[in-house]
């Protein structure tokens, strides 16, 4: 269980070369897996239980406290069932596991302590009572179900309220290990929370590619389409997310749910909750039904799930819904099918086992197996045993053609099993089957390229509406592959769409917004450096898809709308002035400064406001639709921008990335003018116009100090001095964070000795025939 960053690490600390390594597929296709909601977690486990009767299976938990009291409850209701955890004396955990290996016991109720080492082939369940800390454990501990190649089941119970458990141990971590452990975290929430096939994020992650997009063995394959089928919720929704709102974004689904329910809790009186409006406009849902809403809402990332406190935040997305924007489609909550009869009617499984010989024959092998003390498995696997159930052999030369019976098998057994296999037969009067002839799959033929390169007729059809999935299989090639296909397509500078390419993602939008700022602070050129920075935890063959959609998306952009990333929301004239620079394929190009059709081009608040909302702030990335470039006489970057067109949050760029915005210029413009309250803070007008300078530097100055005196007019006045290239400036300060923050003080000098502080300068509007330097943002890296 490898990912392609232990590979790598393990083929370099032995020496081996990559051309002699071997990777063996990680798919275990006998294997159903089920993600369900944690709600009633007992009965959830009963429910499993009653669908293997005298089956083996594997419980885990958390923590040792939980499997003792799970294992309790368990046994007084006349399950076999044991405990295992470090907790319990080594005497005991080790009869413990040799009684479950040899069937002498059914159940183990474990903590992730125990696993290691065993090969118990006919595990026919694994329960995660709890969450597992990582997909890397997961598929370890399901791994150690259906051995014998016969179908399992492995059931994960999901809860939000699991995520604090984990948070709080990853809290006791370094601060790298937390990083780390935040990152997988946020994989397995991406397999637990995704509704397609479950294979393709769990296969991914470990680097495998070409995984279809429908296994037939998950919850989300064997959904029925009535199940499938979404309504409308955008009602329930607003509902819901209104509350969370008007709540203060604080509180957890529970509370929510209480206060739409209209429940007089002592925690809703408390902080006075039911004078909220929508206090008890929820009761046409059970709790149930908006938990489930809720669920749905994270998965959607309408919500956001606050780790740490469990709280929960509105999101960008959210607003769209709660204004009528845009519609909420999601299931309602309804009673779900059982699987565990539907996994022994597996396509391409043999016939319906005779159950009454089946239990025959085991009973024999327990038998065999004390007399030997070996373990039941070591007889025969229970693949063995129900072969022998379906095709009745009733001689030496037929029973060596079910599965797992070799020379040394037949020898030693064969007459012990025979003789009640033709005894069941005589009495019931069963005659013997002929056991079929396995039959090979005839490889798929690719489709015929008529002639045409091989990218040009991938990058076609995908643009008909192939998926990914759907042209590796067509092709017979790597997943990986046709993403290289489409790639070198998009860089042909033929266009591709992009809104069926991330349905071939595993990744959440977490994941995404982190590989996206990866690219924004590293470029696009290379994909280790992006690897590396996200400590391998992102495959290679995701990231190319995340720079894929970056790419498509930027290339799809109308010439009318312009991305930035803001450096600047500065006061003027009692409107804003925005500035930033141009975001294409992941980094940054030239100035640009939106400007309105006033007089001197300031933005109202309604201008400026964002569809999340908010109003811009430095290093948000924006787009918005422009009208061209405007007329002025030096401030070239000036664009106008669209009457009426909303203004597009895209996501919030890190701060480390400011290293790689700054520009490399050796003065603030012309030097050696000063105003009566300022140094080298001014330039004459006619000066600018013939210099043809840009109007907008991002610097990291020397000595930065922040001064409050009083202006010419007797209001109080901030000015940042610091030097830049061993000139000294005095200049005036428009940045209304630090001015709301600072006209307030008394008159002095106030240093900010911030050893990361980055300063946005500009060239301002012309004033009695100068231009002066202002500072229009200060930003910090803290």
């Amino acid at each position: 269980t490898a990912t392609p960053r232990v590979r790598d690490d393990i083929r370099q600390s032995l020496g081996i070369d990559a051309h002699n390594e071997y990777i063996g597929s990680f798919n275990r296709p006998n294997l159903f897996m089920e993600v369900a909601p944690k709600t009633e977690p007992l009965d959830q486990v009963l429910n499993l239980l009653a669908q293997y009767p005298n089956e083996s299976g594997i419980i885990y938990c958390a923590t040792r406290g939980q499997t003792d009291h799970l294992r309790s409850v368990l046994h007084r209701k006349g399950y076999s069932v044991r405990p295992y955890h470090a907790g319990l004396p080594e005497k005991e955990r080790t009869e413990n596991q040799e009684r479950f290996s040899r069937d002498d016991i059914r159940i183990i109720v474990a903590t992730i302590a125990f696993g290691m080492g065993i090969n118990k082939p006919n595990v026919r369940f694994i329960v995660h009572y709890d969450l597992p800390g990582s997909i890397d454990n997961y598929y370890q501990e399901i791994g150690r179900a259906g051995r014998d190649g016969l179908p399992a089941h492995c059931l994960l119970l999901f809860g939000y309220g699991d995520l604090q458990k984990v948070q709080f141990f990853i809290a006791q971590k370094t601060e790298q290990e937390q990083r780390t452990a935040n990152i997988l975290l946020s994989q397995l929430m991406g397999f637990a929370e995704t509704d397609l096939c479950r294979r393709v994020p769990l296969l991914n992650y470990f680097g495998e590619t070409g995984v279809p997009n429908r296994c037939g063995m998950c919850d989300n394959c064997r959904m029925g389409e009535e199940e499938k089928e979404l309504v409308d919720l955008t009602i329930p929704a607003q509902m819901f997310l209104s509350c969370v709102k008007r709540t203060g974004e604080i509180f957890g689904a529970g509370h929510i749910v209480d206060v739409l329910r209209g429940s007089n809790s002592q925690k809703i009186l408390k902080f006075g909750h039911e004078i909220l409006s929508t206090y008890g406009i929820g009761t046409a849902y059970s709790a149930k039904q908006w938990r489930h809403i809720a669920r749905q809402l994270i998965q959607k990332s309408l919500l956001l799930y606050e780790y740490e406190h469990g709280s929960l935040k509105l999101t960008p997305k959210a607003w769209e819904v709660m204004r009528g924007k845009e519609t909420f489609l999601g299931r309602m909550e309804g009673a779900k099918k059982e699987h565990g009869a539907v996994l022994r009617q597996r396509e391409g499984e043999a016939e319906t086992f005779d159950s009454g010989l089946f239990e025959i024959l085991r009973k024999k092998r327990k038998e065999l197996a004390d007399q030997a003390n070996l373990p039941p498995y070591a007889i025969f696997h229970d693949r063995t045993l129900k072969e022998m159930a379906t095709y009745y052999p009733r001689t030496r030369e037929s029973l060596s053609a079910i599965y797992g019976i070799g020379k040394s098998k037949l020898e030693k057994y064969a007459d012990a099993f025979l003789d009640i296999i033709r005894e069941h037969c005589q009495t019931h009067q069963i005659p013997e089957r002929q056991k079929p002839a396995p039959m090979a799959e005839p490889a798929p033929i690719p489709p015929d390229d008529s002639g045409k390169r091989r990218y040009l007729v991938i990058g076609e059809r995908f643009n008909e509406g192939c998926t990914i999935e759907q042209l590796a299989g067509d092709f017979n090639i790597q997943r990986s592959t046709v993403i290289d296909h489409l790639y070198l397509y998009l860089r042909k500078n033929h266009p591709l769409r992009q809104n069926n390419l991330l349905i071939s993602s595993s990744l959440t939008s977490d994941q995404r917004q982190s590989v996206l700022s990866s690219f924004a602070r590293l470029g696009t050129e290379r994909l280790r450096p992006v690897f590396e920075d996200l400590n391998g935890t992102i495959p290679y063959e995701e990231l190319k898809l995340c720079l894929l959609h970056q790419l498509c998306q930027d290339q799809n952009r109308p010439e009318s709308h312009k991305t930035f990333v803001c450096l600047a929301a500065s006061r003027k004239y009692g409107g804003y002035c925005l500035a930033g620079k141009e975001w294409v394929e992941g980094k940054a190009g030239p100035w640009l400064r939106p400007v309105s059709r006033q007089e001197t081009g300031e933005l109202s608040t309604q201008e400026i406001r964002m569809n999340n909302g908010d109003i811009p702030q430095c290093m948000d990335i924006i787009t918005i639709e422009t009208q061209g470039a405007a007329d002025h006489p030096y401030q070239t970057e000036n664009v106008l921008i669209a009457e009426k067109r909303p203004w597009i949050w895209q996501r919030k760029l890190p701060l480390d990335a400011l290293p790689h915005l700054m520009d490399d210029v050796n003065s603030l413009w012309p030097t050696g003018f000063h105003s009566t309250n300022g140094v080298n803070d001014r330039v004459p007008e006619e000066t600018v116009k013939e210099a043809n300078e840009p109007s907008l530097y991002l610097i990291r100055p020397d000595g930065f100090t922040l001064v409050v005196s009083d202006d010419l007019d007797g209001r109080n006045k901030v000015r940042a001095r610091f030097a830049y290239r061993d000139t000294p400036y005095l200049l005036s300060v428009t940045d209304p964070g630090i001015e709301r923050t600072y006209l307030v003080k008394d008159h002095g000098e106030y240093p900010l000795r911030k050893r990361d502080l980055y300063l946005t300068v500009s060239l301002g509007e012309p004033f009695n025939g100068y231009c002066y330097k202002l500072v229009a943002a200060v930003i910090t890296m803290e």
